[in-house]
């Protein structure tokens, strides 16, 4: 039972650095510094810095605020590939 636990935070840690790489391809793509995309998703510099450094994570509205901003589905943010 412990690796069962093991790998589904490995899995999850995973998924979580894929979103932020995404994230910050996505804003370095866009053009947008930190600060303007928080200005444009109703965040701040500090917390879009987070998302990028596998901090925290966006919840479901900001992603979706993310994802229209970024021209990308919500599913390219969360499910990106390195």
């Amino acid at each position: 039972m412990y690796y069962v636990f093991v790998l589904k935070a490995q899995i999850e840690a995973e998924g979580v650095k894929n979103m932020a790489i995404s994230i910050k391809a996505a804003r370095i793509n866009a053009g947008l510094t930190q600060t303007e995309v928080g200005e444009a998703v109703g965040k701040t510099k500090n917390t879009i810095a987070s998302y990028e450094a596998y901090a925290t994570t966006p919840d479901i509205q900001t992603a979706q605020a993310m994802a229209k901003l970024f021209n990308m589905s919500v599913d390219d943010i969360v499910w990106a590939q390195e």
